[in-house]
């Protein structure tokens, strides 16, 4: 059986997945927890320690902790659930952020999903300042993301998404730049030489140029798809995460 503990209150996660690891220790007591990080050596052992039969009665908690903080940690990971989902020893992980990917995979191995958020305050993400928390990506800037959107450029693009998440930035953040963008590209489109506006005239200069990277009447269909991206989030029909890579990708 596949636990999985995750989300962005990272306290609460690991404190769940102590709970459901003490309940399992309880119940058996000669059970023997192996712990492993994302490592091309450790998948190895992972997939023998779950293909393992126990000729004495032994048997194993193996415990994955945090594989996709990573890109290369989220291969793994998918590439292990075949082995785990086979096992016949207990599986739990502990992890942050989930990607469509390794999520469906889960999903579709039967996985017991725990997803665990913090409280954001009221307003939307852009509305404050907004941090990087893996101390991988301490330099990220956020604004590569909605460069690559003027540029047109989806395979830069969904990269800049995904380092996103990956280094702890909010889907919703990652709206809002967009929208930002995208507000800045219809506003300069429909400018006159006489027209005041609340731009910089170097902001102008730079975002002139990616015009030519859209149709004109790309612009406001592309405005109506993220406000409908909004909405569907807003009333729980779906998530920020799930609709904005979906929105890269149909770029």
């Amino acid at each position: 059986m596949i636990t999985i503990f995750y989300g962005s209150d990272r306290d609460k996660v690991q404190a769940k997945a102590r709970v459901q690891l003490d309940e399992l220790v309880k119940k058996q007591p000669d059970i023997q927890v192996v712990q492993f990080e994302a490592s091309e050596e450790n998948a190895e052992k992972i997939k023998n320690f779950a293909a393992s039969t126990s000729l004495f009665g032994e048997t194993y908690l193996i415990l994955l902790r945090y594989f996709c903080e990573t890109a290369t940690g989220r291969e793994l990971l998918i590439h292990l659930i075949p082995h785990l989902q086979t096992s016949s020893h207990d599986v739990i992980i502990v992890d942050g952020s989930l990607t469509k990917e390794p999520l469906a995979k889960l999903e579709s191995a039967g996985a017991k999903l725990n997803k665990f958020m913090k409280a954001e305050p009221a307003g939307y993400a852009g509305a404050r300042e907004v941090k990087v928390s893996h101390p991988i990506f301490a330099g990220y800037n956020i604004y590569r993301f909605s460069d690559a959107f003027g540029l047109r450029d989806k395979k830069k693009l969904w990269v800049e998404y995904e380092t996103a998440l990956t280094a702890g930035l909010p889907a919703e953040e990652l709206f809002w730049k967009l929208t930002w963008q995208l507000k800045n590209m219809l506003m300069v489109a429909k400018m006159t030489p006489m027209d005041k506006s609340s731009l910089q005239d170097w902001q102008i200069r730079k975002i002139k140029p990616l015009l030519r990277n859209y149709r004109a009447e790309e612009l406001p269909h592309l405005s109506l798809k993220l406000i409908n991206i909004y909405h569907k989030a807003r009333r729980g029909l779906t998530d920020f995460e799930t609709s904005l890579e979906r929105f890269v990708l149909e770029l």
